[in-house]
């Protein structure tokens, strides 16, 4: 009956205090009298569970106080007495150790008074709040280390209610040049936005706290306090700080990755510029060989627009045995680790163009192979030079071939046949000869014979060529044109070494050729000629004072001319030909010869 009264005692608290607390296992109910015994309260009722609960032997139990942390208790003395009778509530929170287990209590009390003014007992609730002190200490610490996150983040961070600021980081302050922390507090952060995207910035800043879905990053341009632009990026997150709404958006100074765009764009853009301008016939294929980029020389040759051929199969743009070929250096291509380098003849709606391909593989920052690109340079006119030379090599072979046979015939045949009939002449025992003189006849048409052989010889392959070089099998080739007295040879040269065989042989022939011109046509006195040697070149210069001729009524580009083959042979060694001459005022031949 006792306890009965005691819990619609507590009951009549509770709803006063318009609080909820179900009895249960973590609530025990106590009442003790307002006299205390040696500073400890005189306890008259304490639920029995609060023994199971706090680890106390039963004779423990009414010593409940003994327990209680001493500065604690103190705190929970003075609230009971400072409770009035209007105001008979309290409520306060301890710690209890019994033994080595500390716990927290949370002591719900209600003073009930005599009809003399003072306290008469106190009733109330113990409550075992352990567990929430831990969560609280946890959260506590987290908030801690939240809060040394943020201050030590390496982005700016700031925290704002409806669009205004109310923290914000050193970062955030050192982006936006904020020397004093109070200008950033209360203010928006619309206002450190471009003006152009306030607007965009205000509505981001609103739509965190939708339900829908919307882009969480943004980048615009923001406004340090000194007025200075620049770009950043925004990511914004929501929160609940006590109940309220909050935003925490982190800021990065994106100026650098800005930069490092803008120069890729740029860089992007001289590529596009170099790929349609290069002069070269450029495509990019991806590993399903489909044409992914073209310029527009290879589009023209194509018969059409790049659109036309964009994303296309090879097959389905080209002519079947053109497109068999592509895939060959293709494929190539990707096996191979050096670049593929091919020359083609291929099929066009244009018709038929030889191309110099060179393929290499495009690879990703992992090394990946991702695509193939080709470019190939149009040398059709080059092939057609090329068969024209090869065409005046064996016309000018069978021109020699021709002339030496006819050098044989005219020079060597005549002495070999007078030869034939002295030797005839000397079988004759009985023939009234003077044979002395035949024999020493004889032996003059034999000598003759061997000059004439060593001079064809000569003109064939000049053995001081190939065992003195250039310059020796000039000065000797110079010496026999120069018996006659009729023309005055000057020789200048800079060099003692030699250059390839085939570079001398054709700087031989060529200034051969230029001499038999001269003597020829030139009617000239005096020839000059300099061979000057320089690092990455040779220039020859030719000149001679004879009646020269009208150039622009001779053509280099015929064949069959002595001029074109000289020009010919020096194309071969990659070389040109320049030619001055006016009638009455000489000849000056300009050869230059890259080595």
């Amino acid at each position: 009956m006792y306890i009965l009264k005691i819990r619609h005692s507590l009951k009549e608290i509770l709803i006063e205090k318009k609080v909820l607390l179900s009895i249960n296992k973590e609530h025990f109910i106590f009442a003790f009298k307002a006299t205390f015994i040696n500073s400890k309260r005189n306890f008259i009722f304490i639920s029995n569970h609060l023994q199971e609960a706090l680890l106390l032997k039963k004779n423990q139990l009414y010593q409940f106080d003994n327990y209680i942390n001493k500065d604690d208790y103190q705190k929970l003395i003075s609230s009971i007495i400072h409770c009035t009778p209007k105001n008979n509530h309290y409520e306060v929170e301890y710690r209890i150790k019994v033994e080595d287990n500390e716990k927290w209590i949370l002591e719900h009390g209600h003073v009930i008074w005599g009809y003399n003014g003072n306290i008469k007992k106190v009733k109330g609730l113990f409550i075992d709040v352990t567990k929430n002190k831990i969560s609280e200490k946890i959260l506590q610490e987290s908030e801690k280390r939240f809060q040394l996150l943020i201050e030590k983040a390496p982005v700016g961070i700031f925290i704002s209610f409806d669009s205004l600021i109310s923290y914000a980081n050193p970062v955030f302050q050192e982006i936006f040049k904020c020397n004093d922390y109070s200008e950033l507090i209360g203010s928006s952060f619309i206002d450190y936005v471009s003006l152009n995207d306030k607007d965009r910035i205000k509505e981001f800043l609103n739509n965190s706290h939708t339900k829908t879905k919307y882009d969480k990053k943004i980048e615009s341009y923001g406004i340090k306090l000194d007025g200075t632009t620049f770009p950043f990026q925004a990511f914004i997150t929501n929160i609940k700080i006590k109940n309220y709404n909050a935003n925490i958006t982190f800021i990065t100074d994106i100026t650098e990755r800005k930069n490092y765009e803008f120069a890729l764009q740029d860089a992007e853009e001289r590529y596009r510029t170099l790929f349609d301008q290069s002069g070269l016939i450029s495509n990019v294929y991806n590993m399903e060989e489909t044409l992914i980029m073209l310029n527009s020389m290879a589009a023209s040759i194509y018969g059409g627009t790049s659109l036309d051929f964009i994303n296309k199969k090879i097959d389905e743009i080209h002519y079947s045995e053109t497109a068999r070929k592509i895939k060959k250096i293709i494929k190539k291509t990707i096996i191979r680790d050096s670049p593929v380098i091919e020359e083609n003849e291929l099929l066009f709606p244009k018709g038929k163009i030889w191309l110099k391909t060179i393929g290499h593989k495009l690879k990703d920052s992992n090394n990946k192979i991702i695509g193939i690109q080709l470019l190939s340079q149009d040398i059709t006119e080059k092939k057609e030079i090329d068969r024209k030379l090869l065409n005046i090599i064996v016309e000018t072979e069978e021109k020699e071939r021709m002339h030496f046979a006819q050098e044989l015939h005219d020079g060597l045949g005549p002495i070999i046949s007078a030869i034939k009939m002295y030797v005839q002449w000397l079988s004759r025992p009985n023939s009234n000869i003077l044979r002395d003189e035949i024999l020493t006849d004889t032996e003059k048409l034999i000598n003759e014979a061997g000059v004439t052989i060593r001079e064809l010889s000569f003109k064939l392959s000049p053995h001081v060529l190939k065992n003195f070089g250039l310059i020796e099998a000039f000065k000797t080739f110079t010496h026999k044109v120069n018996q006659s007295k009729q023309i005055k040879f000057s020789f200048d040269y800079n060099f003692s070494t030699r250059f390839e065989e085939t570079v001398e042989t054709v700087i031989y022939r060529i200034l051969c050729e230029c001499i038999n011109n001269t003597i020829k046509h030139a009617q000239a006195t005096e020839v000059q000629i300099r061979i000057l040697k320089f690092i990455s070149k040779v220039k020859i210069t030719y000149i001679d004072n004879g009646k020269g001729f009208d150039i622009n009524k001779l053509s280099l580009d015929k064949a069959g001319n002595g001029l074109f083959n000289m020009k010919s042979r020096l194309q071969s060694i990659n070389g040109e030909l320049n030619i001055y001459s006016q009638p009455g005022e000489g000849v000056k031949i300009s050869i230059i010869i890259k080595l």
